[in-house]
Order: structure tokens, then C-alpha cells, then sequence
């Protein structure tokens, strides 16, 4: 059962190494639930994670949780608190990620700001953004339920320049507000 046969895969397992591990994983979701379970054989671990939301990034999570077990440097969300923000307008619109042609989409309500992203299978997901830093170059908010950045960079003159969109697996995107042009290059 446990024995490849195609490409690490065997019979619903696949079997590969992660952390320099032999593991044997598997991973699903269905019905707006996903989980993803790794087994290290050798080292008589097991590492189980269900959730009843399927943008949660089990995958991420469980990886996170093996380099704990195994005492490996993991990256740790720093805690920050909401700041007052009050210029939400100047967000709001659709912008393009210039990577994939991707679309986010800033949306208000009741003075609140929301992204609009696709997820896995490009199913779209609506988070709400918590402002957590404010300067004259940029602000920074995250999102509610899973560990994103949205950071808004702006011009000399005050007007959104670009978008920095962090997801939760630490991808970078930079995007721009549907009609306009970027007049530099960003890596």
C-alpha cells in the first residue's frame, strides 16, 4: 500500500522526503473541508491536521509542525495590534498581479476593508484587513483567519503605487490597480 509506484505515489499515499525525511502524506479536501496528515516511519511520527475551512493552508501548517518535532527553525507570525486607519477609499479597486494576470479585489463595507483573492482551485475567498502600521510610503494591514500582508505603497504624491500581496505560504506578488502601468521594475 505504502510502496510506490509512480512518481512517489502509492495507492492514495505518496511517499517522499520532506525535512530530509522519509514521509508518507497525504492530503485532501472535499466540500469546503481539507486536512493533510505526514507520517515519518522512521522516527515513529505522526502529524494530523483537519480543518472545516478549506482555506486553511493544512499543508504549511503541518510542515510548520514537523520542523517543531524535529527542531527546526520555524517562522513564527509576529503579534501585532490594530491601528486607527481611516483612508480605506484610497485602496479600494481591483488590481492585477502581474506574475499570472491574477486579480485581487479591494471592497468597503460599513468602513471596513475586505480582499476578494482566489484560493486553491481559484475559488475566491473575502478576508477582512486589519490596518496594523501607517506611514507616508505605505501601509501595511492582514488579514483575518489566515496569515496574509497586504501592503500598500504609495507615490511622492500620495496615490497608491503598487500593492505587495503576502500569502500565507510566504509568496510574494506584486500587483497594480487595473489601469494603471508600472513604471518600474519590482522583484
Amino acid at each position: 500500500m505504502f510502496k510506490p509506484y509512480q512518481d512517489g505515489y502509492a495507492c492514495g499515499w505518496m511517499v517522499s522526503d520532506i525535512l530530509g525525511r522519509k514521509c508518507i502524506h497525504h492530503f485532501g479536501d472535499i466540500s469546503g473541508f481539507c486536512s493533510n496528515m505526514l507520517r515519518f516511519v522512521d522516527e515513529q511520527v505522526t502529524i494530523i491536521f483537519l480543518s472545516n475551512m478549506d482555506v486553511t493552508p493544512v499543508t504549511h501548517i503541518t510542515r510548520d509542525l514537523a520542523k517543531i518535532v524535529f527542531e527546526e527553525k520555524v517562522s513564527i507570525p509576529v503579534t501585532v495590534g490594530p491601528i486607527e486607519y481611516t483612508m480605506n477609499q484610497a485602496m479600494v479597486g481591483k488590481y492585477v498581479i502581474d506574475k499570472n494576470k491574477q486579480m485581487l479585489e479591494i471592497t468597503t463595507k460599513q468602513n471596513e476593508l475586505y480582499v476578494t483573492v482566489p484560493k486553491r482551485y481559484g475559488v475566491f475567498y473575502k478576508f477582512k484587513l486589519v490596518p496594523v502600521s501607517h506611514s507616508t510610503s505605505k501601509t501595511i494591514f492582514i488579514t483575518e483567519m489566515v496569515n496574509e500582508h497586504l501592503t500598500f505603497y504609495y507615490s511622492s504624491s500620495g496615490q497608491v503605487e503598487r500593492l505587495e500581496y503576502k500569502d500565507c505560504y510566504d509568496n510574494k506578488y506584486i500587483a497594480q490597480k487595473r489601469g494603471q502601468t508600472l513604471n518600474k521594475t519590482f522583484t
